[in-house]
């Protein structure tokens, strides 16, 4: 059972079933509320003798709360249940939790009250200014060099400009699905570009031409006016903006600078999320062993470096596990196909510069 079943599992349990497993045993009744609880009660069966005492320890700390504690617990509960972002957000700080060290959990052990609240915003607030001022440094094709400088993007900014970009409501149902099983924001907005790019590439060789492709260019450049916090890099775009906004050109002037900003902080982003998904000499080793003979004669005629970092990235892969893994073959996909999106962006810059028909892009 993951930290992240287990988490829910407890959630759960705070609402009606939280007692049931110790209650139904003597409640035989078969009302609807006791079929939930039954129902509980089988899943508490299905998990291990030590997940039981984990429950049953999280039943009597329950228990032991004031009235107003259990129904905070219990408000936290149903917010959680009809609020994907509300889920979202506590399972992120439960996995921050536990990533701190011991000598944090003495330490507010050692307080109570407002003093722990304290404890935990000053350490959170530190952690999430840290993640947030990370950077992530853009540079745009040379043709825009004379018009953008390189762009310091955090992550805190990509990841506002990501959402707003693309909400939830606007969201397949499976993509919805796969971003609530990722961990953290950071890999929910690089799994939202890699989709995004894959959609992008279905227009075929000037994407710009589609109608919702335009509307998007037009919204990203309004988020990252609004969002990046880069004020020298922001007032060149803004200054360039001035001469071609509401022109034919527009959309197919913003979609290499668009690409550029998305393409490399995916690029940024995956190569962290592969920093951070380590795999052994013995697993690379085998995993050379598992790939195809045509691929086994590709990466021969890679250079070295070139083949070693090839089979290390389909090792990692391998061993990755549901979402994670989906994610990484997402990115692999991305990166084979990185240096054919970028061209495709700027040819339909330059294709649209000579479309007669350019200014339907902008409606």
């Amino acid at each position: 059972m993951t930290p992240r079943s287990a988490g829910r599992m407890l959630l759960n349990f705070l609402g009606l079933g939280i007692g049931a497993v110790l209650a139904v045993a003597a409640l035989g009744t078969r009302t609807t509320e006791q079929t939930q609880l039954a129902s509980n009660a089988d899943r508490f069966r299905q998990l291990s003798s030590e997940d039981q005492h984990l429950v049953r320890l999280s039943f009597q700390d329950y228990l032991a709360q004031s009235a107003e504690r259990q129904q905070t617990l219990h408000d936290i509960q149903n917010l959680s249940q009809s609020s994907p972002d509300a889920q979202a957000a506590l399972n992120r700080f439960g996995k921050w939790w536990k990533e701190l060290s011991r000598a944090d959990w003495d330490a507010w052990a050692a307080t109570s009250g407002d003093d722990r609240l304290q404890f935990v915003k000053d350490r959170w607030t530190s952690d999430e200014n840290a993640r947030d001022t990370a950077v992530i440094e853009i540079r745009f094709p040379a043709a825009y060099e004379r018009f953008l400088p390189r762009l310091l993007l955090t992550h805190a900014e990509l990841e506002a400009i990501v959402f707003a970009l693309v909400p939830e409501n606007e969201r397949p149902a499976e993509i919805n699905q796969n971003l609530e099983q990722l961990p953290d924001d950071r890999r929910r907005s690089l799994s939202l570009i890699l989709w995004m790019f894959r959609q992008l590439a279905e227009q075929g060789e000037q994407p710009q031409r589609n109608e919702v492709v335009a509307r998007k260019m037009k919204h990203m450049k309004q988020l990252m006016l609004e969002k990046i916090q880069d004020d020298e890099w922001t007032a060149k775009f803004r200054t360039t903006l001035q001469n071609i906004e509401g022109r034919s050109i527009e959309v197919y002037w913003l979609t290499p600078v668009v690409y550029a900003v998305l393409g490399q902080a995916a690029v940024h982003l995956g190569r962290e999320l592969l920093h951070e998904s380590t795999v052994t000499e013995e697993a690379v080793l085998a995993e050379f062993d598992r790939i195809t003979p045509v691929q086994q004669r590709e990466l021969m005629q890679l250079p070295p470096a070139q083949a070693r970092a090839r089979l290390q990235y389909l090792a990692q892969i391998q061993a990755a596990q549901g979402s994670q893994r989906q994610l990484l073959q997402h990115f692999e996909e991305f990166t084979r196909n990185f240096e054919q999106l970028m061209r495709t962006a700027t040819f339909g810059f330059g294709s649209g510069r000579r479309t007669q028909d350019g200014r339907s892009n902008d409606r």
